[in-house]
């Protein structure tokens, strides 16, 4: 399961993320991967942003198998999957979510801004 949740109250900070309270409410052994949480939703048609490069889509979760589907979808939506390991660092890819919010306000307020990783090495996707 794809969590795209983005917790604004309560969990932010506190040592949990919206992934990990969806992987304890849903049926005990489903996999969960954190995906698309600084995505804003007008850019998901639009996968190569104006510099004309893929628009990363950081994810997270505990399955390996789970996050290469995962890495998969994304790359067939048109996006570069950026692989954040495991479920212990849900909880930072919800952090990204309000300083999104607040670069896309004091930057025209479109929703079109993404975090991009430059430099990877292809092998560390």
């Amino acid at each position: 399961m794809i969590d795209a949740s983005n917790p604004m109250r309560g969990l932010i900070g506190a040592g949990t993320s919206g992934a990990q309270v969806t992987a304890n409410a849903i049926r005990e052994g489903a996999r969960v991967v954190a995906a698309f949480k600084a995505t804003f939703f007008n850019t998901l048609t639009e996968p190569v942003g104006p510099s004309g490069a893929a628009r990363d889509v950081w994810f997270a979760g505990e399955d390996e198998e789970a996050r290469n589907v995962t890495a998969g979808l994304i790359t067939d939506l048109g996006f570069r999957p950026i692989d954040c390991g495991g479920m212990e660092n849900t909880a930072l890819l919800d952090l990204l979510v309000p300083l999104v919010i607040e670069l896309n306000g004091r930057n025209g307020g479109d929703r079109v801004i993404s975090f991009s990783v430059l430099d990877l090495p292809e092998d560390d996707r």
